[in-house]
């Protein structure tokens, strides 16, 4: 049976739609979506741009109003505090009974400058009399009214000419009128302070005012009467009326009590009600306005009430109606705290565009029907034609190839037409040549002398020749499925009674796309087992899906059975010999019969190659095949576009001459050489495109073999990695810098996961685990329990506590614990971490659990040194000593991390301010503790001189450097006189020598707050040098000891007298000292020393008030002339701020190398030692420069002080220095 027949049933029935239903189904879909979105989008856009005008129109009217009552309002209390000075100047007085002219004019002046003044009331507190003017609001005229005992306790108002006197009597008030009762006094009375008052109704029906009241009193606090400025709400209602922003929209005012001031409705704040005389203030929840009720109603239910209420601009909707609210506060210092809002109903600006909405609806629908209609024809058109193509197509699919096509159009379907009909006429003659060569190919398999089957993905078997069947004992089997073959042919494991497993099947494993050969498998049929020898491979169609799977076997029984006997007559071989020699004879020819089977099977695959070349040219990945030569045979078409080259243009060119770069082409000769050695290779390498570029591709290079087996050409499919190197290389980037961090920090980190259902789990532990709880971390991350078994049972109910409220509060968890390792070590541990939500209600701890066992141990050694220090003075210096070891290690590694991580630029500026606050204080720390440790050496002892050649010049410009920006801060000059005859280069400890400088010179700018600071240093040459100073120097020739003087001067606060003695005792501070609250006592100890220790001495004078001076001198040696130094003294760091705090970067045993000294050091060693400092790995970096001490001891004190000081720069500057 040829095989494409049974290849045919493996393809599955599509579902079949008229073309006729797809094209005008397409065309009514593509219409109605177009127009439905333009429509909705139209309509969605139009809100929006309605809904942002809104927002911005009432923003700005709500700004407008708010400017406006603030120009209506801020006048009020300013002519109040105007009638109080012109009271103190008698300008004015509250003996309103009697004439006053001049007061009256003031008044009226005051009137006529305030245009929104309504009245300006004087009421006194002995008569209750009033004087007052009045803006009568009809013609706007200024009227004095006057109730008093000449007016028998009533109103009478007057009219004023141009200078404000009084002219006529206009008219009279019925009734008595007593200031003390009215609104305005009571109110200001009762506060005692300038206010607001209450909004009140005046005497004339439909009048509303607001006054400003301020209560005036004598010098003795006594009472004299209240001033008041009154403002007609009238005003504001007139304002907010004729703003017309909108067609229904309005504005209101309102008290936080709800209670209505004003609106544009020009509603009466003061209501009527049934059965009442007196006049009730209007709430605005019952206003009559609508739109002002409406939205009153939802501030209210949104913001649980009126007091609360910020600025804010809202929406919302109500009774099917959108509105757009805005609210603010408006308030000031006087009590006044009322809510502006104003309220626009969306309709306003919706309208026409609802209108268009309706147009455009309506054309959409007529655009539709149309469409339809035109889509019905035109498909028709199109159809008819090929309906009848179809009808031909099914008729040829019937082998009626004599079957034209008759159709007389001259456009695409009639060239169609005319094509199918030359078609037809072809595939008559193909077909009948594909029958022939059919027939010839089934006699082909039919007559091997091998099985050979043909099985569908799902395990069908619908193909065997009559030489499978005589293997297997049965034929085809097309029902069955995969696990039913080991059971249906009887197919075991060699050599077990074991069935083979499906998915093991040669042919389940060439489903993956390889070829496979298996020789593990025998067939049981009558009584007998048959040993197979099996090849599957997969047949693909033309969209690289697998059709079936070609399986070739044979029976190989004979040959293994032989192959055991060759076996056993091994053993024997001495005694068979002869017969041996014939049964290999006969074995030898079944081989080169394999070995010509096998020859047979590779022209097979051979064959197969063109049909594998489609694969390989439409591959999405690179292909090329390149011949012994270097020359390229072929590239596919995803290669010849990322270079930029045709097929014709590469074809036959070198490989290497046109691909890759001059500089890597010698490396990949080697690669070709075991290419054609037959050797499978993988490289990464660059190829140059025709534009110049740069390709970085992966390559993966297979010899193909002729028929002889000898090298035919090379095949190579790459990938561009590119894109993935850089990510790759970011990747590991991040991935070291974390384990820098995780290395570095001196505790362990950690990722802590709680999840909604209370389970935990461990997702990250770094692998200080094994030292701290001496467990892996893949113990801990898969069961988090272990780390609570440790833990000692009488810290767990603190420790369950503490978590839970960091999971409650999301507050950062810090806790201490103790520990009993496997190992039965108890230790301390404390953790700190920081507590997060994710999405998935998930909290996490992001943290750090430290090993304080040593720290609670020094803790205890403290207490223990602190009871012995009280009974011996050499314990306390031990106490010192240990102390300053013990903070100094964690501090060096606080300000490594500081220093690493201040020039981050993904640093906020507030965090980049805190790590300066941290970096600052640690260094201030580090200086307290040298000093401690520097005291405890003195103490014991133990201090030496390490005398050395510099720079003396250079050292003091350092110096001015370091502290110039800290007295320009504090406006001060800084003088450094230096004297001709001091020598630049001397030899002495230059370390002692600069903290002595900078003790004194911090000192000094500290206590100065003007004037000057200077340093004078001179030779001293009437000192007599003691001969034994020789001894601490190493003389040559031409060098001898000379003393230098220093003085350090200031004009500051000075020391007194009685205190000169004691400052350079332990401990002790001057008295300014003690003010500032700064420095410890140790600094002009230990400086006096070291400077004794340097074969000097130091002086203080001091006058309270002047300044102080501080006089010493030190023993140094000439030096010849300047040498290289490799390592500078200090580092200081932040000048710009007044803290002058140095910290020292070498140690006592630090070395200044010359160029003709330089250490010489391995390549080997260097090279390993920037490895190490590269990977930030603490440990492999000391153990490395471990490694030279007995050659260099010097040179490995100097790399050890930078490090435990993490100045990893300036170890491979270093190093670098000296391979040069």
């Amino acid at each position: 049976m040829p095989l494409p027949r049974f290849a045919n049933k493996t393809a599955q029935q599509q579902t079949k739609i008229p073309l006729r239903d797809v094209l005008v189904t397409s065309f009514v879909v593509q219409i109605v979506a177009a127009v439905g979105i333009v429509g909705y989008l139209s309509f969605r856009n139009g809100q929006r741009a309605v809904e942002e005008l809104a927002q911005k129109l009432i923003a700005e009217t709500g700004k407008r109003v708010e400017e406006q009552l603030t120009d209506f309002l801020e006048n009020t209390h300013l002519v109040n505090q105007l009638n109080v000075e012109a009271i103190d100047r008698t300008e004015l007085n509250f003996k309103l009974g009697l004439p006053q002219p001049r007061g009256e004019k003031f008044l009226w002046q005051q009137m006529r400058s305030f245009k929104s003044i309504q009245w300006i009331s004087l009421g006194s507190e002995k008569s209750g009399e009033y004087l007052g003017i009045w803006r009568n609001p009809t013609d706007k005229s200024l009227q004095i009214v006057a109730a008093n005992q000449s007016t028998n306790s009533r109103n009478i108002y007057y009219a004023t000419d141009d200078r404000g006197t009084r002219t006529a009597k206009l008219n009279a008030e019925a009734g008595v009128y007593d200031v003390r009762v009215r609104p305005w006094y009571k109110e200001a009375v009762a506060a005692n302070k300038p206010i607001w008052t209450s909004i009140y109704p005046g005497f004339t029906p439909g009048t509303v005012f607001i006054a400003a009241s301020q209560p005036i009193r004598d010098r003795n606090g006594k009472l004299l009467g209240v001033s008041a400025v009154d403002f007609s709400l009238s005003e504001i209602h007139q304002y907010l009326d004729h703003i017309k922003f909108s067609k229904t929209g309005e504005i209101f005012a309102i008290e936080r009590s709800g209670l209505l001031v004003a609106s544009s409705s020009q509603e009466s704040p003061f209501r009527k009600m049934p059965g009442k005389q007196q006049l009730e203030r209007l709430n605005v929840l019952d206003s009559q306005t609508p739109v002002i009720r409406i939205a009153a109603e939802y501030l209210y239910e949104h913001f649980k009430g009126f007091g609360n209420i910020q600025q804010h601009q809202l929406t919302f909707n109500r009774d099917g109606e959108k509105y757009f609210v805005a609210v603010l506060p408006f308030s000031d210092s006087y009590g006044l705290n009322w809510l502006i809002a104003i309220a626009v109903p969306e309709s306003d600006f919706m309208g026409q565009i609802n209108r268009n909405t309706h147009n455009t609806i309506l054309l959409c629908a007529a655009a539709l029907l149309l469409s339809i209609i035109a889509g019905v024809l035109t498909a028709r058109w199109v159809t008819q034609p090929l309906w009848q193509l179809n009808e031909a197509a099914k008729d040829i699919a019937a082998k009626k190839f004599d079957r034209t096509v008759a159709v007389s159009r001259i456009d695409e379907v009639g060239e169609l037409a005319q094509s199918f009909n030359e078609m037809a006429a072809q595939l008559k003659t193909s077909f009948q040549a594909l029958a022939a060569s059919e027939e010839k190919f089934a006699k082909l398999v039919e007559n091997l002398p091998v099985g050979v089957s043909a099985i569908t993905p799902g395990g069908a078997v619908i193909f065997m020749n009559s030489a499978g069947e005589q293997i297997l004992g049965k034929g085809e089997m097309p029902d069955a499925a995969t696990e039913e073959l080991a059971e249906a042919y009887q197919t075991y494991i060699a050599g077990t009674d074991r069935l083979y497993p499906a998915e093991q099947m040669p042919f389940a494993r060439a489903l993956k796309g390889e070829l496979v050969i298996a020789e593990d498998m025998e067939i049981r049929r009558d009584g007998q087992n048959i040993r197979l020898q099996v090849r599957a491979l997969p047949v693909f169609d033309s969209a690289g899906n697998i059709l079936y799977v070609l399986t070739v076997f044979k029976d190989i029984t004979a040959r293994k059975h032989a192959e055991q006997i060759l076996a056993d007559y091994n053993r024997t071989l001495e005694i068979e010999v002869v017969d041996r020699t014939i049964e290999l004879g006969s074995i030898n020819a079944r081989l080169e019969l394999e070995i010509e089977e096998r020859k047979q099977a590779e022209k097979i695959v051979r064959l197969e190659r063109d049909f594998n070349l489609k694969i390989i040219e439409n591959s999405p990945i690179f292909c090329v095949a390149i011949d012994s030569d270097g020359k390229i045979i072929r590239a596919n078409r995803c290669m010849l576009q990322a270079v930029g080259y045709t097929a014709a243009e590469v074809t036959g060119k070198d490989y290497l001459a046109t691909f890759v770069p001059e500089g890597d082409r010698a490396g990949l000769h080697s690669i070709f050489e075991r290419v054609t050695a037959r050797e499978q290779t993988v490289n990464e390498h660059r190829i140059l495109t025709n534009d110049a570029r740069t390709l970085l591709v992966e390559w993966y290079g297979t010899p193909v073999l002729d028929e002889n087996g000898n090298f035919d050409f090379l095949f190579g499919f790459g990938i561009d990695i590119g894109d993935r190197k850089q990510a790759q290389l970011a990747l590991q980037k991040s991935e070291a810098l974390f384990q820098k961090l995780v290395v570095t920090v001196p505790g362990e980190l950690y990722i802590f996961v709680q999840h909604p259902d209370g389970s935990v789990n461990m997702e990250y532990i770094s692998p200080l685990c094994r030292e701290i709880q001496e467990l892996e971390p893949e113990e801990i991350q898969n069961n988090s329990a272990l780390l609570y078994e440790q833990m000692h049972p009488d810290d767990r109910p603190s420790h369950f506590e503490a978590i839970t409220k960091s999971a409650i509060e999301l507050e950062p968890f810090s806790h201490e614990w103790r520990i009993t390792t496997a190992s039965g070590k108890l230790k301390w541990l404390q953790g700190y971490s920081r507590p997060e939500l994710r999405e998935n209600g998930d909290i996490v701890w992001h943290g750090i659990i430290i090993d304080t066992s040593d720290r609670k141990q020094a803790e205890q050694e403290l207490k223990q040194a602190k009871e012995a220090a009280e009974a011996a003075n050499k314990a306390k210096s031990i106490f010192l000593a240990n102390m300053s070891h013990e903070l100094r290690t964690p501090l060096n590694a606080i300000l490594g991390f500081a220093q690493l991580m201040e020039p981050s630029a993904n640093l906020t500026l507030p965090e980049k301010e805190n790590i300066k606050i941290i970096r600052r204080s640690g260094e201030h720390l580090l200086q307290l503790i040298n000093q401690v440790l520097d005291l405890s050496k003195i103490e014991a002892g133990r201090m030496i001189l390490n005398a050395k050649n510099f720079d003396l010049y250079r050292l003091l410009s350092d110096v001015q450097n370091m502290f110039q920006i800290p007295a320009q801060n504090k406006g001060l000059e800084l003088i450094i006189d230096c004297s001709s005859d001091v020598p630049q280069y001397v030899q002495t400890d230059d370390v002692k020598l600069w903290q002595v400088l900078i003790n004194l010179l911090d000192n000094a700018i500290k206590f100065t707050q003007s004037g000057s600071v200077s340093v004078t240093v001179c030779q001293n040459k009437e000192t007599i040098i003691n001969p034994k100073s020789e001894e601490n120097f190493n003389l040559f020739e031409a060098q001898k000891i000379v003393i230098i003087y220093f003085e350090i001067a200031d004009t500051g606060v000075g020391i007194l007298p009685e205190e000169l003695d004691s400052i350079f005792e332990l401990f002790v501070q001057s008295s300014s000292g003690k003010k500032v609250q700064k420095g410890t006592g140790l600094g002009l100890s230990i400086s006096r020393e070291f400077i004794r220790l340097m074969g000097g001495d130091i002086t203080a004078e001091s006058e309270v008030g002047s300044g102080t001076i501080f006089k010493f001198d030190i023993q140094v040696v000439t030096a010849t002339g300047p040498v290289e130094v490799i390592n500078k003294y200090f580092e200081v760091t932040d000048l710009s701020e007044s803290s002058t705090i140095a910290t020292a970067k070498i140690s006592n045993s630090a070395a200044i190398f010359t160029l003709d000294s330089k250490p010489k050091l391995s390549p080997e060693w260097t090279s390993s030692l920037k490895q190490a400092v590269r990977q930030a790995d603490f440990d492999l970096i000391a153990t490395t420069i471990e490694q030279i001490r007995s050659d260099n001891d010097v040179l490995a004190e100097v790399l050890l002080n930078h490090l435990y000081n993490f100045d990893y720069q300036k170890i491979l500057d270093l190093i670098t220095e000296i391979e040069l």
